[in-house]
């Protein structure tokens, strides 16, 4: 995905989280208007959409490094 500089997905005892490092909010905006919740609506169906339990954290980031992805912020 466009943008995209790193996606953790992990289960934890509440259910499941995920942190994303995005080059830019656009970049995250973009991505969740033209791919995700076209997805999630396909996916859903009739059926109302889940329940988040936590919103979206925003925050920036520094000392991500990632050589083999020549990533460094």
């Amino acid at each position: 995905i466009d943008g995209l500089l790193v996606h953790v997905g992990r289960a934890t005892t509440d259910g499941f989280q995920t942190v994303e490092v995005w080059e830019s909010k656009e970049h995250y905006d973009r991505a969740n208007t033209d791919i995700v919740f076209p997805l999630m609506r396909e996916l859903a169906g009739d059926q109302p959409p889940p329940s988040i339990g936590q919103a979206a954290e925003v925050f920036d980031v520094h000392g991500l490094v990632i050589p083999s992805g020549n990533i460094l912020i």
